[in-house]
């Protein structure tokens, strides 16, 4: 599998998903993240 090295359709190389974390609630407003990071991307620390 070759990965291409930019998102196709002009994407952005990442997303952050976020909602309701239904399975962690207590009772509180609980919300949860999930970084998505297209393959090959370099983050800066």
């Amino acid at each position: 599998m070759t990965t291409a090295p930019t998102p196709p359709n002009a994407l952005p190389a990442y997303r952050l998903l976020t909602g309701p974390g239904d399975a962690t609630f207590n009772g509180q407003h609980v919300i949860v993240a999930q970084a998505i990071v297209w393959p090959g991307t370099e983050i800066a620390p």
